[in-house]
């Protein structure tokens, strides 16, 4: 890897090229690194660009007859100024590099503050800047045609690219490789990122409609197996789904179909709550044993968690773990923690200077957890509902308490708001538990790396049956 590049496989590239509607048009292709591109693309109106000029002579030199050859070398102006610098391209096409913006250089971080971009909420990716870039240089009925991690069409900071897209103007493919390691480095052994090559079309002419633009249709595939090093020999589930819009919180590939008896918000039934974090559980852990041995007195300061590895659709099966836990200002120093919970103040005591230096931790008393929300909702002892946050089971569940428990910080948490009438706590009750329901929303929740990303915002989008 250099700098956030990574090698594309040769398959990979011939596929994207194969996307192309009209190779004979004005292309553009920045990523000179490795000639992946170069070495398949026959069109003398091809572009790519370079500043390394060692590469661009060894390059030229290996290539002197080579007709298709069309680059614009530079060295004494920045990648992202030269870049933006072309206007009226047919299609671009990249495999762009994949820096978070913490980790960007601090010249790169000058360059993009140079381009003065409003839409930049200062939390972006590197590639989010170059899909942004490139559809402003892409002419009318322009081809963007990319391979980048799936994260923009759900990640928060990506919301304001996403209305740009939106607005200039779709996707017509997705296709999705999954858990397939196409970019996995042998030398360093570090994890794969989940990655979409996705075709997208510009439109900025003033006769656009926008009722067509709900009526259209986006084209998924998604590998059925695991890219084995020819994407050609992979299968597919093939299906389409509605264009994405500005007001969904995320874009979602997965949702095949919606089925009509789903329509009510689930907000208007259940709030849906996070997150009580301790942000280092093993300081508040006491154990069953340690749990018999604490006077009464000590033991108000014990709850009882649901942790997302122990969850289970059936009550008697969840193994429910014990935490030491202080409300805020339930103790205001540490002398009284010590004369009110001596036990409690022992165990705490071992783990001091790690709890001090806990993460998003300032000011805070170590016996306290880091973030406590909701917690009104969390002590109510009417029912609630426990799903995990990630997952790699297939056909999820809610499971139901009745008791005084708490959803882990892995676990969202479920409760019917007040005024909800017995009549309909029983039917959602029963819709919850459902395997209908979970095979409802497994149609559509978010996955990533195989995962199902049961995430607060994506469970306030689904839908509940109205009873009839």
């Amino acid at each position: 890897m250099k700098k956030g590049q990574v090698f594309t496989p040769t398959d990979i590239v011939k596929y994207m090229i194969s996307l192309i509607d009209n190779k004979n048009k004005k292309i553009l292709e920045p990523s000179f690194w490795k000639w992946v591109f170069i070495n398949h693309l026959k069109n003398k109106n091809i572009y790519w660009i370079e500043k390394d000029k060692i590469l661009f002579d060894n390059f030229i030199q290996k290539n002197k007859n080579n007709k298709y050859i069309n680059i614009d070398f530079f060295i004494n102006d920045s990648f992202l100024k030269k870049f933006n610098s072309f206007k009226d391209i047919d299609c671009i096409i990249w495999n762009p590099p994949y820096i978070q913006n913490n980790d960007l250089d601090k010249i790169t971080k000058k360059e993009i503050k140079d381009l003065k971009l409003k839409i930049d909420n200062k939390e972006w990716n590197l590639y989010y800047y170059f899909i942004y870039l490139s559809i402003k240089q892409l002419k009318n009925k322009g081809q963007l045609i990319f391979i980048v991690p799936i994260t923009f069409l759900t990640n928060t900071y990506a919301k304001s690219l996403r209305d740009y897209m939106y607005d200039n103007w779709y996707f017509k493919k997705i296709i999705s490789l999954e858990e397939s390691k196409i970019f996995n480095d042998k030398k360093t052994n570090k994890a794969d990122v989940e990655v979409i090559i996705f075709e997208y079309i510009k439109d900025n002419s003033e006769n656009k409609n926008i009722c067509k633009k709900e009526n259209k249709k986006i084209n998924i595939k998604i590998i059925k197996d695991k890219y084995q090093g020819n994407i050609n020999n992979n299968k597919f589930e093939k299906y389409y789904i509605k264009h994405f819009t500005k007001d969904d919180f995320f874009w979602n590939i997965y949702i095949k179909n919606t089925k009509n008896k789903y329509n009510r918000p689930i907000t208007d039934i259940f709030d849906i709550y996070v997150w009580i974090v301790s942000w280092y559980d093993k300081g508040f852990y006491i154990s069953e044993e340690q749990y018999k041995l604490l006077p009464s007195n000590e033991k108000k300061y014990i709850k009882s968690f649901l942790k997302a590895k122990n969850h289970n659709k059936i009550n008697n099966k969840n193994i429910l773990s014990k935490y030491i836990f202080f409300e805020r200002w339930e103790i205001s120093n540490e002398k009284e923690l010590s004369k009110k919970a001596p036990i409690i103040y022992s165990i705490l005591l071992k783990n001091k200077e790690t709890l001090l230096k806990r993460y998003w931790v300032k000011n805070l008393p170590f016996w306290e957890f880091a973030t406590i929300r909701n917690l009104d909702l969390f002590k109510n002892n009417n029912e609630k509902f426990f799903i995990p946050c990630i997952t790699r089971k297939e056909n999820i569940w809610f499971s139901k308490y009745v008791w005084d428990a708490y959803g882990g910080w892995d676990i969202i948490t479920l409760s019917f708001k007040k005024n909800i009438s017995k009549i309909e706590k029983d039917f959602y009750t029963k819709v919850l538990l459902s395997d209908d329901y979970s095979k409802y929303i497994e149609d559509f929740v978010p996955k990533k790396w195989n995962r199902r990303l049961y995430t607060h915002k994506f469970l306030t989008t689904i839908l509940l049956p109205t009873i009839k």
